[in-house]
């Protein structure tokens, strides 16, 4: 008795597949080699339209140069201080040559701030620093030095030589003190990006200074105040201290280099008053 397909009723051969199943076979055979060639075009697609996508991308913008790139990354800091302070100063808090930086344009813009700041305070009282300035050139003539001319230098070699002490500190209180392990760069990062908002702290204090001197003052402080506390952020960041040493570490960093400065001051002054006499009494000497 013959057999038939179950699917289509064609009478079945003993031992041969039916042609509807052969025709199946063939059908998804086809699918299956086609898939891979689809998703394979597919992919080759997305990779073309992204590498047509980077190409305008770079032939429209040009590689920016090294100063450039740290421009960005200043003004980018000074916005991030006001925006959001302590992330901007967890991200830059290893920026060795943003820290660098830092310190550069810290000393350069105190010395020229200071200068008009204290020419400003001067001239609340009737005083002219150009005059002041005149006199003691004037007086130095006469071997009189009253060490009160080049204020705006002055305070920035001073402002300078704070930021470096303040990076020897924080290095020696981390390696030496607490023996834990802080690269030199990382000590100037953590300075360098702190002093920004310090920096944008005497811009503003200057400004505030043509309204109110004490108000200007008080600006002054909180600003100075925040700097040690960003100094306090950036030091948890980058280095293994407890808060407690941290602490410790940025006590220092506020008086001994004031104690440092002013001892320094002294004996630069000692040291005028020594030359002037040893010059006078030569002078004596020759004269008789």
């Amino acid at each position: 008795m013959a057999k038939f397909c179950s699917k289509c009723g064609r009478p079945l051969v003993e031992g041969v597949p039916c042609e509807c199943e052969k025709q199946q076979e063939v059908v998804q055979n086809a699918q299956v080699e086609n898939e891979p060639k689809v998703e394979t075009a597919q992919v080759k697609t997305e990779v073309n339209n992204e590498q047509k996508v980077e190409n305008e991308q770079t032939a429209g913008n040009e590689e920016p140069s090294v100063v450039g790139i740290f421009f960005r990354q200043y003004v980018d800091t000074v916005k991030g201080m006001f925006k959001s302070p302590i992330e901007t100063i967890k991200k830059q808090s290893k920026n060795f040559y943003l820290g660098i930086i830092g310190i550069v344009i810290t000393t350069i813009l105190f010395g020229i701030l200071m200068n008009g700041y204290i020419d400003h305070i001067l001239s609340e009282f009737g005083i002219s620093l150009a005059v002041v300035n005149t006199a003691v050139t004037t007086l130095a003539k006469y071997g009189i030095n009253l060490k009160i001319g080049n204020l705006g230098l002055k305070f920035g070699i001073a402002m300078f030589v704070m930021s470096a002490i303040m990076v020897g500190i924080v290095f020696v209180m981390t390696n030496y003190v607490y023996k834990k392990k802080l690269d030199i760069k990382d000590c100037v990062a953590v300075i360098g990006t702190c002093e920004i908002f310090l920096t944008i702290g005497i811009v503003i204090a200057f400004v505030i200074s043509y309204l109110s001197l004490l108000l200007s003052g008080l600006v002054m402080l909180l600003f100075t105040l925040a700097f040690f506390i960003h100094i306090q952020v950036a030091l948890t960041q980058v280095s293994e201290l407890t808060k407690t040493q941290v602490i410790y570490t940025v006590f220092a960093t506020i008086f001994i280099p004031f104690i440092a400065l002013s001892i320094i001051a002294l004996a630069v002054s000692y040291i005028d008053i020594a030359i002037m006499i040893y010059k006078k009494a030569v002078a004596n000497i020759y004269r008789y």
